[in-house]
């Protein structure tokens, strides 16, 4: 009995920690995409405009369901994260519910 009652704390433990630490483990497990390490910034290279990327990425991703938020980071050297986002309140459960839930990682 107590063995199979510190399996299921330690299991709940486990997955309370991943959901805590889920940023730094999602920088280290992509750490390619989201980190550009070898890029060099040039001094004169502007920032093109945020409306303008979002449109670009629009055209590149072709999803029909609006983009929802866009993340971007202190560090330069990060791409910014754009997330299109969409739920079904109709669905019967957890993962159903999702219509879309995507990222696209752009260099700005």
């Amino acid at each position: 009995m107590g063995l199979s009652v510190g399996l299921i704390i330690f299991i709940i433990s486990l997955t309370g920690s991943i959901l805590v630490f889920q940023d730094e483990i999602e920088n280290y497990i992509r750490h390619d995409t989201i980190t550009m390490a070898n890029f060099q910034i040039p001094k004169n290279a502007e920032v093109l405009p945020v409306s303008e990327m979002m449109n670009k990425v629009k055209e590149h991703v072709g999803e029909s369901e609006p983009l929802s938020w866009i993340t971007i980071l202190l560090n330069k050297k990060q791409s910014y994260q754009f997330h299109y986002y969409d739920r079904d309140y109709s669905a019967w459960n957890y993962y159903d519910e999702f219509k879309v839930y995507k990222t696209a990682y752009v260099n700005p």
